[in-house]
C-alpha cells in the first residue's frame, strides 16, 4: 500500500498530523520502523479524536496568582494552537478501525474503557511495545521497552502495554470528569443572576482582550490540499478558526480561483527561472516539513504531476494537476506509470 500512494505522500500525512522526527523512504515505514516519541504519536492520534482537528502540544495550561481562579488571578492563560488536517469522514473511519482493534484485535485489553479506540504496536525482538488509545476525553501513549534497546521476552503492545493503559485511563478519565465538573459549578457560581426582561452584556477577562485586541476569532474556509485560503476550485474544504492576524494570508495556489498561467496541455506556464515560485510567509510554515526530515523550507514551486503516480507529469498522462511543493521536496522525476502505446 505504501508503494501504492508513494512514500512522500505517508510522511507528508505524518506531518501533518504533528510527527517531526525522521522517518525513512522505505517500505517498512508502513509498519512503524522509525523512530518517534511518545509526544509525538500521543498528539498524531489526537488528531483522530478530535475529528481531524489537531492542537499543538504544550507543557503549561495556566499561571494563576495566589487567589487562584478569582478575577484578576490569572497571569498566563495558554490556549490550545489548533487546525484541521484531516477531514472529519476521513477521521471518523479512521477511528472506526481503532475502535475495531479494541473490540476484536490486539487491544482486547482496553475494551473495559468504555468508547475506547487504539493501536498495538511491537518492534522486532520485542524491543518496543506500544499502545496508543484515546476516548473523546483523552489520548494516551504507553511505551515499554529497555533504555539500552535489548530485546524482550514475550513482551508486545497488546499483552503489557494495552493493560497499562486501561489501569491508567479508569483512573484520569475519573478525575477529568471531575473536573470539569467542578469547573463547571464554579462558572455558574460566578455568573451572576439577572432580573427577569433584563440583558447581561458578557465581558471578556483581561487576558481575552490582551490575546485577541478586543477583536473576535475570524472563521476562514481552508483548502484541505494547500493549507491555504480556499478558492471556488478547491475541491476539499474545510473551516477553522483563528485568532485576528494568524489566518493564512494566500490563497490556495493548488486550485487557482482561474486558469491563467497554465498552458493549453494543463502544464504550469515556466516562469524565467523554469518555474513558478513564491517565497515562504514569515514565521512557522503552515504546511508540512519536507518528506523525510525535520527541516524548514525555502521557496516554493508549482508543478503539474500526474494523478496515478504523483511523479511529474508527462504529455502520456491521462489526468494532471497541478501541486505546490516546497522546492526541496517537489518531484524530480518524471511519470513512468504513462508512455506512447507500442
Amino acid at each position: 500500500m505504501t508503494q501504492t500512494v508513494g512514500f512522500d505522500q505517508v510522511i507528508t500525512y505524518a506531518r501533518m498530523l504533528g510527527i517531526t522526527s525522521d522517518l525513512d523512504r522505505n517500505c517498512s515505514l508502513a509498519l512503524g520502523a522509525s523512530v518517534v516519541t511518545p509526544l509525538e504519536i500521543c498528539s498524531a492520534y489526537g488528531v483522530f479524536a478530535a475529528e481531524g482537528v489537531r492542537a499543538e502540544p504544550m507543557a503549561i495550561v495556566r499561571i494563576t496568582e495566589s487567589d487562584g481562579f478569582e478575577e484578576g488571578g490569572i497571569i498566563e492563560d495558554n490556549r490550545p494552537v489548533t487546525n484541521q488536517v484531516l477531514s472529519t469522514q476521513t477521521a471518523e473511519t479512521m477511528s472506526e478501525m481503532f475502535r475495531a482493534t479494541v473490540v476484536s484485535g490486539t487491544g482486547y485489553a482496553a475494551r473495559p474503557v468504555p468508547n475506547s479506540h487504539g493501536k498495538t504496536g511491537t518492534t522486532s525482538d520485542d524491543r518496543d511495545a506500544w499502545f496508543i488509545g484515546y476516548t473523546p476525553e483523552l489520548v494516551t501513549a504507553v511505551w515499554v521497552g529497555n533504555d539500552n534497546y535489548t530485546p524482550m521476552k514475550g513482551v508486545w503492545g497488546g499483552n503489557v502495554c494495552a493493560p497499562v493503559w486501561t489501569a491508567f485511563m479508569r483512573k484520569a478519565i475519573a478525575i477529568h470528569k471531575r473536573e470539569m465538573q467542578e469547573q463547571t459549578e464554579k462558572g455558574d457560581q460566578k455568573t451572576p443572576k439577572t432580573e427577569p426582561g433584563s440583558r447581561e452584556i458578557p465581558r471578556p477577562k483581561p487576558y481575552e482582550q490582551e490575546r485577541t485586541g478586543g477583536q473576535a476569532q475570524r472563521t476562514v474556509k481552508i483548502c484541505a490540499d494547500s493549507g491555504l485560503k480556499a478558492t471556488a476550485n478547491c475541491p476539499n474544504t474545510y473551516e477553522a478558526t483563528y485568532d485576528p492576524g494568524t489566518e493564512p494570508s494566500e490563497t490556495c495556489t493548488i486550485h487557482p480561483s482561474t486558469l491563467a498561467g497554465r498552458g493549453p496541455t494543463g502544464e504550469t506556464t515556466p516562469s524565467p527561472a523554469g518555474s513558478s515560485t513564491r517565497p515562504a510567509a514569515d514565521g512557522p510554515s503552515a504546511g508540512p516539513h519536507r518528506p523525510g526530515t525535520s527541516g524548514q523550507s525555502g521557496q516554493y514551486i508549482t508543478v503539474t504531476i500526474c494523478v496515478d503516480s504523483g511523479q511529474l507529469a508527462t504529455r502520456y498522462c491521462p489526468e494532471t494537476i497541478p501541486r505546490t511543493y516546497r522546492i526541496e521536496e517537489a518531484p524530480k522525476k518524471g511519470c513512468k506509470l504513462h508512455g506512447p502505446l507500442r
